[in-house]
This record gives structure tokens, C-alpha cells and sequence, in this order.
């Protein structure tokens, strides 16, 4: 395990970081406090910046309430950036708004993987965090539209 440790994608110091985050999302989803989008997925965006594995861009984003901009974050793991084949994954989250279950999940997978990249060496991995952005930032379990999109 010790060499694990020594071939961690993220220093000390940024571990800390992503911790500090995470845990104040989960102290915030443990009091049922909504959360925006952005600030739901904190963790793993303070994680990506750091990061050697871990990278995020967006599938879009579109007008959502008032002046509100909902998106649908991506992020990338890779242990490596050489090129060779790998076993592609996709993680989907944040289906119901109303269960952040999920979501926590991720972020927590995400950060361990981060930690001990050596265990993701033969995959590349596609998580999508939060695929509800409306049912997330109004807590509802269906989509704004009314759909639930489990169904």
C-alpha cells in the first residue's frame, strides 16, 4: 500500500483541500440545505484543479430561473495520459434532485481514486454527477420539465 501512497495524483496539501470541501457539502446535505450546482460539486472541482487524473469541462448549459444558469458538469479520469486501449466507464448521479446519496458517492469515489490512481490504471472514466441540475437546486425529485428521469 505504502507504494500507492507514493504515486498519489494529489499532493497533501490538496487532499486537505478536497476533504475540507467535501466535508462541508456533507454537513450542509446532512442539515437538507439546498445546494447550487456549483456548490454541490465543489469538491470535485477544487479536486480537478489539482489534480494529475482528474479534468472537467461541461455538456452545456442552458437558462434556467431568473438569471440561474443550469449545466451539466463531465469529469474525466485518466491515470495517464498515454494513449492505450482501456476499459471505458460512465457514473451517473443526480438522477432525482431530492437524493444527493449519489452525488456524495461520487465525489467520495472520485477523491479515493485521486488518492491511489494506480487502482483506475486500466480504465477510463466518465462521471456525470449531477444529471437533474433542476431537481437538484429546487430538491425535487423529477425534472423541471416534470419528468422523472429515472422512469
Amino acid at each position: 500500500m505504502r507504494y500507492l501512497q507514493d504515486r498519489a495524483s494529489l499532493s497533501l496539501g490538496a487532499r486537505q483541500k478536497v476533504r475540507e470541501a467535501a466535508s462541508l457539502v456533507h454537513a450542509r446535505v446532512q442539515k437538507r440545505q439546498r445546494l447550487g450546482i456549483k456548490n454541490l460539486i465543489m469538491p470535485l472541482l477544487v479536486q480537478s484543479v489539482y489534480s494529475k487524473c482528474l479534468s472537467v469541462d461541461s455538456l452545456g448549459s442552458w437558462p434556467g430561473q431568473g438569471n440561474e444558469t443550469l449545466w451539466l458538469p463531465r469529469f474525466h479520469f485518466q491515470r495517464t495520459k498515454v494513449v492505450k486501449e482501456r476499459i471505458q466507464i460512465g457514473i451517473f448521479a443526480g438522477i432525482h434532485g431530492d437524493e444527493p446519496g449519489g452525488i456524495l458517492g461520487v465525489m467520495d469515489f472520485l477523491r479515493e481514486l485521486d488518492e491511489h490512481p494506480e487502482l483506475g490504471r486500466d480504465f477510463e472514466i466518465w462521471v456525470y454527477p449531477i444529471c437533474n441540475p433542476g431537481g437538484c437546486t429546487d430538491g425535487t425529485r423529477n425534472s423541471r420539465s416534470g419528468y422523472d428521469l429515472n422512469r
